[in-house]
């Protein structure tokens, strides 16, 4: 932003020749990096759309091999794209989950900028999206020796070359406009808006705790993604409400006075419970043949289930595993069935006659 004698007022995020960011944290420290903003009041804060790969520790990693989860993702998401229901491997990660604005393949970033009193007049607002196809803070840790090691030649033919290329970024979208200053008078505040939740993962039956308060605003309204039950105004100050969301959903305030309109989320996280599996039977009988009026064993197991009942040639309850013996003088047909919140499943063994004497295992 610049004023009418086109002096510098206001800036974020410039690019240096070098690549690096100006006030982005990871381009100077390697073990932070710039976090996910909804709302920018200084200079030092700059909106980047970046992925940061953390270890174990959650600490900041650049190697791949290390890496265990990602402590911020907020990479710009493809139109329609819903944060809330996609797998976890193409998640959105850190502050921008709770964006309520950032989802859907877009992103709303207010600035509010102070202006001096002696600033009035036409200023003029540039913005642009800008793209990088590295890091400045990866190249930094990439060109860090390693201890009593050179950088392998692989490494210094690189930096040579990214060195010696201009082109460190490059704008896909840029915008003007000019607004006007009247160089005085003291601005009203901006509501402040907080919003918090607890606990922020449930099983699918539980409930949550939204907790919420707010200044300088003459009006609030609830919103819900996944949860129609939180809605309208709320005109309390502070304040608490139980919520028991049936899916993954974000929860958000927007109050608005003289100052302006502010807005807090939270998401509660659903877990659901897993599919009921179908029950699954084995019953086997020995020996294959047996002479009439002798003995035979029968061993069955299962799985997923909770209850076992037997039936034809035997009957009543059975353990979920096990074995029986049994005397048989006929041609017999032993049925197992056992069931389970998946269902049931059966099982069965015939033992048939072969000449007078002899029952085989059919």
């Amino acid at each position: 932003m610049t004023d009418s004698n086109n002096e510098l007022v206001f800036e974020s995020g410039r690019i240096n020749a070098d690549g690096s960011i100006v006030d982005a944290d990871n381009d100077f420290d390697q073990t932070v990096f710039e976090p996910h903003y909804n709302t920018i009041t200084s200079p030092d804060q700059v909106q980047i759309y970046e992925a940061i790969m953390g270890d174990s520790g959650d600490q900041v990693t650049y190697t791949l091999l290390r890496a265990a989860r990602y402590v911020k993702d907020n990479r710009l998401t493809p139109k329609g794209f819903d944060k809330l229901a996609v797998p976890d491997d193409v998640a959105v990660h850190g502050a921008a989950l709770n964006d309520a604005d950032f989802n859907l393949g877009s992103d709303e970033v207010v600035y509010r900028i102070d202006i001096p009193p002696d600033v009035s007049g036409d200023l003029d607002v540039s913005v642009s999206l800008n793209f990088q196809t590295i890091m400045h803070g990866y190249l930094q840790d990439l060109y860090m020796p390693q201890v009593d090691q050179p950088l392998p030649v692989q490494v210094v033919d690189f930096k040579a070359m990214y060195e010696a290329q201009s082109l460190k970024h490059e704008p896909i979208a840029s915008v003007q406009t000019t607004v006007v200053s009247d160089g005085g008078g003291t601005p009203t505040p901006l509501p402040t808006v907080v919003l918090s939740v607890s606990p922020s993962i449930i099983d699918a039956g539980q409930s949550a705790t939204l907790n919420w308060s707010f200044t300088d605003a003459t009006s609030c309204t609830a919103s819900a993604s996944g949860d129609d039950n939180w809605s309208g105004t709320r005109s309390a100050t502070s304040g608490s409400e139980i919520v028991s969301p049936g899916v993954t959903s974000t929860y958000t305030l927007t109050c608005t006075g003289d100052g302006g309109t502010a807005s807090e989320s939270v998401t509660i996280t659903v877990n659901t419970a897993p599919a009921a599996v179908a029950p699954i039977v084995t019953l086997t009988a020995s020996p294959a043949s047996v002479s009439r009026g002798g003995t035979i064993t029968l061993s069955w197991s299962s799985t997923d289930a909770t209850s076992c009942t037997a039936s034809g040639n035997w009957f009543g309850t059975r353990p979920t595993a096990g074995s029986e013996s049994i005397a048989i003088s006929n041609s017999v047909t032993f049925t197992l069935t056992c069931s389970g919140d998946g269902g049931s499943a059966s099982s069965s063994v015939s033992y048939g006659a072969r000449g007078r004497r002899w029952l085989d295992l059919r």
